[in-house]
């Protein structure tokens, strides 16, 4: 069986350097945190659990600058018809479906030999 985990890493509050690194809610101390997001594939058998697959994910920064001024406006009372319509989503940016997909198609073309049984996400 394959499975689907997502895991955050809180790296610090002023990097800026590290790979795909984002502002996320620190869930320890209910502030923020720069911090990454992995999305790992798992290869799960009755006595051995083995990753995989893992891809970074980051939000769409231009999706979410939207949905911060939309709930600004929203707040102050806009009707929806005068506030800005949402942005198209960034291929750039996938979503951690897109990349679960992607991840579970490299697995099958580099191991077309293992069955898989069923997947967990």
């Amino acid at each position: 069986m394959l499975a689907f985990d997502e895991s955050d890493r809180a790296r610090s509050k002023s990097t800026k350097r590290i790979y795909k690194v984002y502002k996320q809610k620190h869930k320890g101390s209910g502030g923020y945190v720069n911090g990454q997001t992995i999305v790992l594939l798992l290869l799960v058998t009755s006595s051995i659990t083995v990753p995989v697959g893992f891809f970074f994910y980051m939000p769409d920064p231009a999706l979410k600058q939207w949905d911060k001024e939309d709930k600004r406006l929203k707040k102050r009372g806009i009707a929806k018809k005068d506030r800005p319509i949402k942005p198209e989503r960034d291929s750039a940016y996938p979503t951690k479906t897109e990349i679960a997909l992607g991840l579970l198609k490299e697995f099958k073309v580099a191991h077309s030999l293992i069955k898989i049984k069923g997947v967990l996400a």
